[in-house]
């Protein structure tokens, strides 16, 4: 199956909305974009791991005076032959919510920091990976994680590594999508093989066939 580049898009501007307020990590708008992302889960029919589609976790900071709740979303789609050695795919669906200005690029009079790069774009790539592979079963299990908080000090992600519903051994990779809808040369950028030289022939490979330049 062909990914949808229309239905991704649909889904940037849907989650970067002026309604949505920057998906902030607490607030209601960051709330809808969690239940918009559990919604499509269920839809394309992806198990759970673990307690469930939803992992909270809780946030404390000396800058807040109560603690506040995240939550991560997590499906699975098992594999065909390898059923316990696990993809990860994962992207943050929470942004920096709304400014007086100086943290985002605000337009005018909008203190709106929409996040359609960070990381909307990674949430919509994560959607139509999750499509895709629900109709093309893989071999290999794929987890799919969308965390909350990554703005917060990457709290959702450190949440999801201390309370991994599945053995740490049986993860082979995480491969993580962040700000991948914008580059001013139409290139992308992959990072990893050179803390683990191991990943480098599937980058190449990847490399050697991908319609963008990939560095």
């Amino acid at each position: 199956p062909a990914l949808d580049s229309a239905a991704l898009m649909t889904d940037v501007f849907r989650l970067a909305a002026d309604s949505m307020r920057g998906r902030r990590t607490g607030t209601p708008e960051n709330a809808r974009a969690r239940d918009f992302i559990a919604a499509r889960f269920d839809a394309l029919g992806l198990g759970v791991v673990g307690p469930g589609r939803l992992a909270p976790f809780t946030i404390t900071s000396t800058r807040r005076p109560q603690p506040i709740t995240g939550t991560n979303v997590i499906g699975v789609i098992r594999g065909s032959r390898f059923p316990d050695r696990y993809i990860v795919v994962s992207a943050h669906f929470d942004h920096i919510g709304v400014t007086s200005g100086g943290s985002c690029r605000a337009t005018g009079a909008d203190s709106v920091c929409n996040g359609a790069d960070d990381n909307a774009s990674g949430i919509a790539a994560l959607l139509q990976l999750a499509s895709h592979f629900s109709i093309a079963k893989p071999q290999h299990s794929i987890i799919f994680a969308a965390f909350d908080a990554e703005e917060s000090g990457d709290v959702g992600s450190q949440a999801w590594v201390d309370s991994m519903p599945v053995p740490v051994a049986q993860v082979l990779i995480d491969v993580n999508m962040d700000m991948i809808g914008r580059n001013a040369k139409n290139e992308l950028f992959a990072s990893g093989a050179r803390k683990y030289p191991h990943l480098a022939p599937l980058v190449n490979a990847t490399v050697g066939c991908a319609p963008v330049p990939i560095t």
